[in-house]
């Protein structure tokens, strides 16, 4: 009877065990990315300058910071919007000083080194739980009809690469 007893005992603390490893797991699995802020400019703006530069926060909710393999910003049709696009041309940086909410027009010294310190996106090991994801923009269509979606946002985290799709707001006011 006792040797029945501590079987039983130790199965359960093995089956305590093997469920407690796969909810630790299932609960690393919901770190993400969320939007901290919402920046956004006058269309007038793009009508004056050629290019406007503008700083958007995100935040990773876990403790292991991952590595950024590449960020694309998905149309409302579910398509990469491409470098050579007719209308509209974004180019995604990183600030690392967390500085850049809106830049345009004739920019001081300032202003043209901390976009000259800009870091890329391919490849960015975050070193803070928080960046600020920079969209240099260009429109080339005067009548450009907002059409932009998401950020697609490929990481590395723990060796395992995984994407996550992040809301775009309408950044274009009119």
């Amino acid at each position: 009877m006792k040797k029945i007893k501590r079987w039983s005992l130790g199965l359960v603390i093995a089956l305590v065990g093997f469920v407690g490893y796969f909810v630790v797991e299932a609960a690393s699995d919901e770190v993400e990315f969320t939007s901290v802020s919402h920046a956004g400019v006058q269309h007038s703006l793009f009508v004056e300058h050629d290019e406007i530069y503008i700083g958007k926060s995100i935040k990773w909710t876990g403790e292991e910071l991952p590595i950024i393999e590449d960020i694309k910003i998905l149309t409302k049709e579910g398509e990469v919007l491409e470098p050579n696009n007719s209308e509209i041309q974004i180019d995604l940086w990183v600030d690392e000083t967390n500085r850049t909410q809106i830049l345009y027009g004739d920019l001081n010294q300032e202003q043209r080194e901390l976009i000259s310190n800009y870091q890329p996106v391919e490849g960015y090991k975050m070193v803070e739980p928080e960046m600020n994801l920079i969209m240099q923009v260009k429109l080339i269509n005067p009548n450009y009809q907002y059409h932009l979606e998401s950020f697609m946002i490929e990481f590395t985290q723990n060796g395992k690469t995984k994407t996550q799709e992040l809301t775009l707001k309408n950044f274009i006011f009119h």
